[in-house]
């Protein structure tokens, strides 16, 4: 970087196996800018459909800045992210030590692993012509070495090293075995011991998998459960009705029509009267203070 190395051109140039910038140039702007234009034509009228109320969200409302703001982020994490993949690095480092958005000239930039380290485009390319000479000049004097030969001419370190490889590879497998099965076992569950027992020993079944089976396995077994205790339950016996002086058709009645509704509807009232005009009767002496309740019998 001669000059400037700065948003698009810092993404490019992080990709790269080293970044060398002059001691005048300036490096970073990591992040994202947009501008939205205001629609200011009063003759117009814009209809969005209901179904997509974002699309092309009126930035001058509260709502659009919101909208237009989340567009934005989303975008620099891409880049951030981007950034921190190529550079080896962290997405917090990045956001913390990278800028913020600003530029860093050269020193600051390789102080805070921007860059790598400073220097000019002219030495940069005189020594790459110098070593790829040599790079060259050295690869056609050495022998390619292959498996067949290794084991003929060296036959101590080819087995030594098959063995390391069979070592770190068995220790690796053992290990991940190890974990799938701890990681299996911590989802035991009361009933479901078998299942759990099957996959441990599989040799493939991962603890995500076994868990969906156990969540499986678990339901079976509660709708069992629920249809057995449905079944010896005894059926529900059914709540005796009101009086018929609660129920909202005569909620409305007063004097003679709430006298004949209750004489209609209720049976002790027939067996104590006759007829409906004696309980009218009674009911207008008992209202006038002409009936004194003696006992079980009106008088």
């Amino acid at each position: 970087m001669s000059d400037k190395g700065a948003s698009a051109a810092y993404w490019i140039a992080s990709a790269a196996g080293e970044i060398v910038a002059a001691d005048t140039a300036q490096l970073g702007s990591i992040g994202v800018v947009m501008q939205a234009s205001i629609d200011s034509d009063e003759n117009t009228i814009k209809f969005i459909s209901s179904q997509s109320p974002l699309k092309q969200a009126d930035a001058t409302t509260d709502a659009g800045k919101i909208q237009a703001q989340k567009t934005v982020d989303n975008l620099a994490e891409v880049f951030i992210n981007a950034v921190a993949g190529y550079r080896g690095t962290t997405r917090e480092n990045i956001i913390a030590n990278y800028g913020m958005g600003g530029l860093h000239i050269a020193s600051l930039a390789v102080a805070s692993g921007m860059a790598d380290r400073i220097g000019s485009y002219e030495a940069l390319f005189s020594n790459s012509i110098s070593t790829t000479f040599r790079t060259n000049t050295m690869s056609a004097e050495k022998e390619i070495l292959t498996t067949a030969i290794l084991q003929q001419d060296y036959p101590d370190l080819a087995k030594a090293l098959i063995d390391e490889g069979y070592a770190t590879g068995f220790k690796a497998g053992g290990d991940s075995e190890r974990q799938r099965i701890q990681a299996i076992e911590a989802l035991a569950t009361l009933g479901h011991d078998d299942v759990v027992a099957a996959f441990k020993f599989d040799g493939t079944t991962t603890a995500a998998e076994a868990a969906l089976q156990i969540l499986a396995a678990e339901k079976e077994t509660r709708k069992t459960m629920q249809a057995k205790i449905a079944a010896d339950t005894s059926n529900p016996v059914h709540h005796a009705a009101m009086p018929t002086e609660n129920t909202n058709e005569s909620a409305g009645l007063t004097g003679e029509d709430k006298w004949r509704y209750e004489f209609a509807h209720d049976e002790n009232i027939k067996d104590e009267f006759r007829s409906v005009e004696s309980y009218i009767a009674f009911c207008k002496a008992s209202a006038g203070g002409l009936v004194k309740i003696l006992g079980a019998q009106a008088a």
